[in-house]
C-alpha cells in the first residue's frame, strides 16, 4: 500500500458539488459502510463515445473478460450519445500507467475530465463466459493448470503444489495469502507462516531490498530485531500464509525464479500500529512510519473486514517482538502485539 504498490479502490457515484457528496456519504455511514472518504478524481480513462447499444454492449464485454469494470456517462444531458468510462483519478499522470496498460490489451482510451450525464449501468456479461471449470477459484481463460483435485489450494496461476511439481513453466509472484476453496476453519483467519529471504545488520539496506520487490509487485516487508548477543538483525520476509502447505507452494515460486536460502517459517506475531476504516487516514499512518524508517504491510482486519489493519514485522513469540514494542513508543506510536 505504499506509494510504489499496486492497489485499488471501491469507487460510489460521481457528483458536481461538495454538497452533494456530503449527503451521499452520510447516507452510505447510515447503512453502515465503514470506510467512506470524500475525493476529488476528476479525471477518468474515456474508450469512447458510442451511439448504439450493441456497441456499447460489446465493448463492456470486452472489458469485463479482461478484468475491468467500466460505467456509462451521456455525453451531454438530453444527448443519446454515451460515453464509456473506467476508474477516477485525482490527477492526468495519476491515470497514465492505467491508461498504458489499457492500449497494451488493445483498447483505445484516452484521459479527460469526467462530464456528462448519469446513464443505465452497464449490463453485467452472461457469466457463462467466465468458467471455472476446475472450481479452484482461477478462471479458465488464465488458469495454467486446469484439472485441479477438488479442495487442493491453488495459486494465483490456479495451480496446486503437486501441479507445479509436475510441470514446468514460471509462475507469477504471490502477494496475497493463497487461495484455499475449501475454507471452512476459524484457524484459516489468520496466516502465521512467511518466507525469509534475507537478512541484513543494516535496517536501510533491507527496508531498500523490501522496497525494490515492492516496486515489482511482491510482498516483501522487514522484521526489525536483535541477536541474542544485542546486534540488531533485519529479516527481509515474503508473503503470509495460512498453513505450512501454502508458504511451501510460494517457496517453489521463488526457487523458479532464482531466489536462494529462502527458509519457510512460522512467525505468528506481529506488531499493530493501528487498524483503520479510512484509506486516507491508513496511508498517512503508512507513511509517517516509514519517515522513521519502518517498512508497514496490512491486512484485513479479522473481525471486521471493512477495516484495515497496519503492521509491522514477523516474530516467533511476544516476548521476540517487545523490544520493538518499545523502540516505536519511544517514537510516538502506540503499538500492541497481535497474531497476524
Amino acid at each position: 500500500m505504499t506509494g510504489t504498490d499496486e492497489s485499488y479502490a471501491v469507487f460510489y457515484g460521481y457528483y458536481q458539488s461538495f454538497d452533494a457528496v456530503k449527503k451521499v456519504a452520510a447516507q452510505l455511514k447510515a447503512r453502515r459502510f465503514r470506510r467512506v472518504d470524500i475525493l476529488n478524481m476528476p479525471y477518468v480513462i474515456q474508450l469512447g463515445v458510442f451511439s448504439k447499444s450493441d456497441d456499447i454492449k460489446k465493448l463492456e464485454r470486452k472489458l469485463y473478460k479482461h478484468g475491468y469494470a467500466s460505467y456509462r456517462l451521456f455525453e451531454r444531458a438530453g444527448e443519446h450519445n454515451i460515453q464509456i468510462m473506467i476508474g477516477a483519478y485525482k490527477t492526468e499522470k495519476s491515470a497514465m500507467d492505467f491508461k498504458n496498460l489499457l492500449e497494451s490489451e488493445g483498447f483505445n482510451v484516452k484521459i479527460t475530465r469526467r462530464m456528462g450525464a448519469p446513464a443505465v449501468a452497464p449490463e453485467i456479461p452472461d457469466m457463462t463466459i467466465l468458467q471455472d471449470k476446475d472450481n479452484d477459484g482461477i478462471l479458465d481463460e488464465v488458469d495454467q493448470c486446469p484439472g485441479t483435485n477438488a479442495g487442493d489450494i491453488v495459486n494465483q496461476d490456479g495451480c496446486s503444489i503437486a501441479q507445479i511439481s509436475d510441470q514446468n513453466f514460471d509462475t507469477t509472484p504471490l502477494f496475497t495469502p493463497l487461495i484455499s476453496s475449501t475454507k471452512t476453519k476459524e484457524t484459516d483467519d489468520y496466516y502465521p507462516y512467511t518466507i525469509r529471504v534475507s537478512s541484513y545488520k543494516d535496517r536501510e539496506a533491507a527496508n531498500q531490498i523490501a522496497i525494490k520487490f515492492r516496486q515489482k509487485g511482491d510482498s516483501m516487508y522487514i522484521s526489525y530485531g536483535q541477536t541474542k548477543d544485542g546486534t540488531p538483525i533485519h529479516d527481509v520476509f515474503f508473503g503470509f500464509y495460512r498453513n505450512f502447505e501454502e508458504s511451501q507452494m510460494a517457496a517453489l515460486a521463488l526457487e523458479r525464479r532464482h531466489f536462494k536460502n529462502i527458509e519457510m517459517i512460522k512467525m505468528p506475531y506481529a506488531v499493530q500500529v493501528g487498524v483503520f476504516d479510512s484509506y486516507t487516514d491508513l496511508v498517512k499512518k503508512e507513511n509517517d512510519l516509514m519517515s522513521k524508517g519502518y517498512l508497514t504491510y496490512s491486512i484485513p482486519d479479522r473481525d471486521d473486514n471493512s477495516n484495515i489493519r497496519l503492521l509491522v514485522g514477523a516474530y516467533a513469540t511476544e516476548q521476540a517482538a517487545e523490544k520493538f514494542v518499545d523502540e516505536l513508543k519511544a517514537n510516538g506510536f502506540s503499538p500492541v502485539i497481535v497474531k497476524r
